[in-house]
């Protein structure tokens, strides 16, 4: 409207002739306020006219006039708050929740920050923004941006079970113990894994994930998972090596190990994490003694073993003594199984009272 009042100011300084004065009030009058632009822009008509004042060359009017404030032209930013949350718009400094309309300045550059609300995430920008950055919009003309927020899925982890251990996702946000709930975006695929403590093993998964190994949840809703944890169990290996072989065994208590044989062999069995095993050498009724344990025991006496681990032993027999024909070793003594009422066809089988031992065999005489 200021353009277009200086042009009607102009075509009556031609027509008007030498009204100058009259030409600058009504310059003046067209132009609002006192501002240098609406003066200059009224001298530079009378002198163009012929009439009174000095004559003003166009070009230094025209400079004149832009100078005066002429009106700065403003242009509309749209702004959309999609879902559970606002935009922070940073000129004006406002919160849109919404639709929003600002009118700003043509050339000016607008901040907006998306804030979504507790429990919400924000997703992403659409129209005149992208990303998921904080966006700087320049004005340079209309604009239009939308922000979109969604509302959480949360995943709730538990662990069970004597033994301990941890698990923790990824992406992250679930390290339990500690942190067993986050948000996750809806849709995000998020892995869950088990880790066992000292001692303990994993067992397996309930809830919204099941069986022993790794777990992954669609978070296309919230979801619960429980993760249980057990003692552990080692294995105990027991080597026997008999030299030369004999009727040899080694026996576990509590049960477990159970391992007898005529010269050497391998036996093992689990036992709980932590528990108590005591290993025994029998020697049965051969001609031999026991030399020894080594691997994880040693000496001749007892295997004591903590199962704090996975454990291996090697129980060593040999023979005790070297018999001439028709004699036998029992116990370490050379016997006549034929004639002896005390070890009367094998070791240590007594006759009644009244037998004697005949050709291996208690009989009356």
């Amino acid at each position: 409207m200021r353009m277009r009042s200086a042009a009607v100011a102009v075509v009556l300084v031609v027509l008007l002739g030498g009204c100058g004065g009259d030409v600058a009030a009504g310059g003046s009058a067209t132009t609002p306020g006192t501002g240098s632009g609406a003066h200059s822009a009224a001298a530079g008509g009378a002198g163009f006219g012929g009439g009174g004042g000095s004559a003003g060359e166009p070009s230094t009017a025209g400079g004149a006039a832009g100078s005066g404030g002429a009106p700065s032209t403003k242009v509309v930013l749209s702004v959309v708050s999609d879902g559970p949350g606002e935009v922070a718009v940073g000129e004006p400094g406002e919160s849109c929740a919404g639709t929003c309309l600002y009118e700003l300045e043509e050339g000016s550059i607008v901040g907006l920050t998306a804030v979504p609300d507790e429990g919400a995430a924000f997703v992403g920008w659409s129209g005149d923004c992208g990303g998921v950055e904080q966006c700087n919009v320049t004005m340079d003309g209309p604009r239009s941006v939308a922000a979109h927020f969604v509302e959480m899925a949360w995943l709730e982890v538990a662990i069970d079970g004597p033994g301990v251990g941890v698990v923790t996702s990824q992406p992250g946000g679930i390290a339990c113990p500690g942190a067993c709930a986050a948000p996750f975006v809806p849709g995000a695929q998020v892995e869950l894994q088990a880790e066992a403590g000292l001692h303990s093993a994993f067992e397996g998964w309930s809830g919204d994930c099941s069986g022993d190994k790794g777990c992954v949840l669609l978070m296309d809703g919230s979801r619960e998972v429980e993760a249980t944890f057990k003692w552990a169990s080692y294995g105990l290996t027991v080597k026997i090596v008999a030299d030369p072989a004999g009727q040899v065994a080694v026996t576990s208590t509590p049960p477990g190990i159970d391992c007898g044989c005529n010269g050497s062999c391998t036996c093992s069995a689990e036992f709980p994490a932590l528990e108590k095993v005591v290993l025994k050498a029998d020697l049965g009724l051969s001609g031999t003694i026991f030399a020894g344990w080594k691997g994880d025991c040693a000496g001749t006496g007892e295997c004591t073993l903590w199962m704090d681990g996975p454990k291996e032993v090697k129980a060593y027999f040999m023979a005790c003594c070297g018999c001439a024909g028709g004699t036998a070793c029992c116990n370490c003594v050379c016997v006549d199984f034929s004639m002896d009422p005390n070890n009367c066809g094998t070791c240590h089988l007594k006759c009644g009272v009244g037998e004697k031992c005949w050709n291996g065999a208690c009989v009356v005489p």
